[in-house]
């Protein structure tokens, strides 16, 4: 037996809560072009929403800080720039950060060059501040640990200017309320979303109830190679969210159905939170 076929028969273990992925997802070099189509797909909720409802959205947020000409606007999670040139036509002044070298590159080429994009971890790099405006929409807030999502809303919290708003959206537990454990093997002959190889791909979906956490693992065997990648993906209430944001200092928090401004519902699959300073 291999080593990849001994490490992938070891992948099999139940990972910690929250373990970091063995190897990067969102800057693969292949896996980020399939992220990239997906993104652009405009009648597709893959990777972004789609892109009429994006359209949409981005008004309702610039209607929160309306008049929105001069004012700064800082999107995490940027990627190919679906938000970030649309809040530039609405007179923001914006800056963009993505983990995706891939995505931020297309967003340079694509959108207004006046917009400032960086290459980069949100947790880790220092963030512009001054900002009237921060935005994290497709619930990429719940891919964070527990420790991620503090230092986040620590930062996000010092960068904005007082009376600036942090926006963003999360699921709600109903995202998962028909949520089954299941694995998988399959074969891919001709390689795929995840490997450009030949490659066999276990793919798991594991229940971390305890903390309402959702994880997507992912282990893809080649002939010489095995990577292992772990999408976490955390649910939250609203008492949850209200007591993390008044913890870090947040004075006026509100909720609603979606990031297009939706009403909230005891239905509702995804939280909109507008935390102002």
């Amino acid at each position: 037996m291999s080593n990849a076929c001994r490490s992938f028969f070891r992948v099999l273990r139940r990972p910690a809560l929250f373990e970091q992925s063995p190897h990067p997802f969102w800057d693969d070099e292949h896996i980020s072009q399939g992220m990239l189509a997906a993104h652009l797909e405009a009648d597709s909720d893959g990777a972004s929403r789609r892109h009429e409802f994006i359209a949409d959205s981005a008004q309702w947020i610039a209607s929160l800080a309306a008049p929105a000409a001069g004012k700064r606007l800082l999107d995490l999670g940027c990627g190919p720039g679906l938000y970030a040139g649309r809040f530039q036509q609405c007179g923001f002044a914006v800056f963009g950060m993505d983990l995706s070298r891939r995505s931020v590159e297309y967003a340079r080429k694509h959108t207004d060059p006046a917009i400032n994009y960086h290459c980069g971890d949100y947790i880790r790099a220092e963030l512009p501040g001054v900002i009237d405006v921060a935005t994290m929409i497709y619930c990429d807030f719940g891919v964070l640990s527990p420790e991620s999502r503090r230092t986040l809303l620590d930062k996000v919290f010092h960068a904005l200017k007082p009376g600036g708003r942090f926006v963003f959206d999360v699921f709600t537990p109903r995202q998962y309320g028909h949520f089954r454990e299941t694995s998988s093997i399959v074969e891919n002959t001709s390689g795929g979303f995840w490997s450009p190889e030949p490659h066999m791909l276990l793919d798991r979906h594991l229940a971390y109830r305890e903390d309402h956490t959702f994880l997507r693992q992912a282990a893809v065997l080649t002939e010489n190679e095995l990577k292992s990648y772990h999408i976490w993906e955390h649910v939250f209430t609203r008492r949850e969210l209200r007591a993390a944001l008044t913890a870090t200092g947040f004075r006026k928090i509100n909720f609603y159905g979606d990031i297009g401004g939706a009403p909230d519902t005891p239905k509702s699959k995804t939280l909109a939170v507008v935390a102002e300073k």
